[in-house]
């Protein structure tokens, strides 16, 4: 008897069914090998794909198909089982326990394992793209695949950098214990390696459009590239800065070197910070010039302030007057200075530090004036300064006189410290008497 098409056509709807419930079987039982034994990361999985896991923390199959997972901050222990995850892309999972990572799937893109205790990383993806491991205990680093454009892992303790690819275009290492550096990914236009131990930097690359290499021991820096935009070369043993390029439009932060002066600033500048050197002069500013900070040099004057300049931090030097203000100028510190008296305040609201003992009066009060002394204390106006002074014959008060045009004395000094300071004239006309219990100090110099 011949089979009808009927019979045909069930016999094949037979056979694929087997078909199907061999390769689901073969899949489920292949799952079920794979268990999760950290329960805070099979809670994580669980949460995050609820048919990823069965309620024995075995993976299922739909774990094959995740492609992000993101199990950060929950007290995780270990991430064995990650494996099952057969298409992940994308694994976040900062902020946890963990002290090692098992092998990760070869598909992952971009890997963030910041903030555990790592001391160790397994073989990289081969077509990782991301990776960030700040804040671990890594004491060096796998051979890192050819496709990584981004790789951060500052605050470890790696002491030596593996070969670098030429597609990296970000490197954060700031804080390990690095000594030397061959060289630099040449497309590379983002990196810190400040908080290290480099004595020299090589060759820096053409596009790198930001540099941190502070708190290291470099003594000289290379030629600066033509794209950079930001310079922060802090707390290292400086005598000299290269030429700045003019494409510096952000920051140049040299503080705390041997500087005793600074090549020209670029024109587009906005903010310097060059304090805690030996600096006696400054070149010309920016006219974009917004920020300031020179604390601690040996400046004996300054140039004119562009009209954009907002903040002026000026302690501890040895300037005996100032440029004019600006009327964008908010914060002034001129603390540890030489000063008796300061320009015109053209901005009416102003933070301003000085040392009230020597800064006995104001060229103006300005109605939003907040105005500390030397201990950060916030302290009443002084009267504003007269423009002349007259003093008759008789006696006059120590004390220190200020005059914004001129003084005129005939007066005898009463016993202890007087100073006399005017910006056009001083003149002790006869009848002036100075006793020799007196310490008198008189001197015309700007105010402005």
């Amino acid at each position: 008897m011949k089979p009808t098409a009927v019979t045909s056509a069930k016999f094949f709807q037979f056979i694929f069914l087997s078909v199907v419930l061999l390769v689901c079987s073969m899949s489920i039982g292949a799952y079920s090998q794979i268990s999760v034994p950290d329960t805070n990361f099979a809670a994580a999985i669980r949460s995050a794909c609820p048919d990823c896991i069965d309620n024995t923390n075995k993976l299922l199959a739909p774990a094959a198909n995740i492609k992000a997972l993101d199990v950060s901050n929950k007290k995780i222990n270990t991430l064995e089982g990650i494996q099952g995850f057969t298409s992940l892309e994308l694994l976040y999972c900062q902020t946890n326990n963990l002290t090692s990572l098992p092998p990760l799937p070869n598909t992952i893109l971009i890997l963030y394992c910041d903030l555990n205790q790592i001391e160790n990383l397994p073989t990289l993806p081969s077509g990782l793209i991301q990776l960030s491991c700040k804040f671990n205990k890594l004491k060096s680093l796998p051979s890192i695949p050819n496709s990584l454009s981004l790789l951060v892992f500052n605050y470890n303790e790696v002491s030596t950098l593996p070969a670098l690819p030429s597609s990296m275009t970000y490197l954060d290492m700031t804080n390990n214990k690095i000594t030397t550096i061959e060289s630099f990914p040449t497309n590379l236009k983002y990196l810190n390696c400040s908080g290290n131990q480099l004595s020299s930097l090589p060759i820096l690359p053409q596009y790198l459009t930001y540099l941190n290499c502070s708190s290291n021991k470099l003594a000289t820096l290379p030629s600066l590239p033509s794209e950079l935009t930001s310079l922060y070369c802090a707390s290292n043993l400086l005598d000299a800065l290269p030429e700045l390029p003019v494409s510096l439009t952000q920051i140049v932060n040299c503080s705390k070197n041997k500087l005793s002066s600074l090549p020209t600033l670029p024109p587009n500048l906005r903010e310097i910070d060059c304090s805690f050197n030996l600096l006696t002069t400054l070149p010309a500013f920016p006219e974009r010039l917004n920020s300031l900070l020179a604390e601690s040099n040996q400046l004996t004057g300054l140039p004119t302030l562009p009209s954009s300049l907002s903040i002026l931090y000026l302690k501890n030097n040895r300037l005996m007057s100032l440029p004019a203000t600006t009327d964008n100028l908010y914060f002034l510190n001129v603390q540890g200075n030489l000063l008796t008296c300061l320009p015109y305040l053209k901005n009416s609201s102003i933070f301003l530090y000085i040392d009230a003992n020597k800064i006995t009066c104001l060229p103006n009060i300005p109605s939003g004036l907040f105005l500390f002394d030397s201990n950060n204390a916030l302290i009443p106006a002084p009267p504003i300064c007269q423009t002349s002074i007259s003093h008759t014959a008789g006696t006059v008060a120590a004390g220190t006189y200020v005059a914004t045009q001129k003084i005129e004395s005939v007066a005898t000094l009463s016993p202890g410290t007087t100073n006399y300071y005017a910006t056009q004239s001083i003149t002790l006309n006869q009848g002036f008497i100075a006793p020799n219990a007196t310490t008198f100090t008189v001197e015309v110099r700007g105010c402005y």
